[in-house]
């Protein structure tokens, strides 16, 4: 088993490949299409909430504490304002604010927009542009600046 046309010696050269080039191209070849699939999942999901979602107007009514156990041991919690509405059908939900407290300026009482799918008022989100947004321009990000500069020959 030779290497008679000596392929592998000019596509190593090619693309410089060495210790640390390989794997990180190796890593790169799966994290820039998942980022875009990402982007385009979240953006898809983000749109499509806007243009076909129904929109209501929902109170605050509370907040909720959720805690964790984070990777160091030590525990971690946040207050998420609790809102209520009712859908099309004057289903009363209640939903959390995916934004936590002092993030959140919500107080009980406080009336906010909420857009919901048809078809799953339980996931209605209030209408601001952090509930929407920060995913696909995460993604998008981290796509962009994937791309290897220093694999270009």
């Amino acid at each position: 088993m030779d290497d008679p046309f000596h392929l592998l010696p000019a596509v190593i050269s090619h693309f410089r490949l060495n210790p640390f080039r390989f794997p990180a191209l190796f890593v790169l070849s799966i994290a820039i299409p998942v980022c875009g699939l990402g982007t385009y999942l979240t953006l898809k999901t983000a749109i499509g909430l806007h243009s076909e979602g129904i929109r209501a107007s929902g109170h605050v009514v509370g907040s909720q504490t959720v805690s964790a156990s984070l990777n160091d041991g030590s525990k971690g919690s946040g207050v998420f304002p609790m809102i209520t509405f009712n859908d099309a059908s004057g289903v009363q939900h209640t939903i959390r604010r995916s934004l936590a407290k002092p993030l959140s300026r919500l107080k009980p009482g406080d009336e906010v927009e909420i857009i919901y799918p048809a078809s799953n008022p339980d996931k209605g989100v209030v209408n601001t542009w952090d509930e929407f947004w920060p995913p696909p321009l995460f993604f998008g990000f981290m796509m962009l600046a994937d791309r290897p500069g220093w694999l270009k020959t």
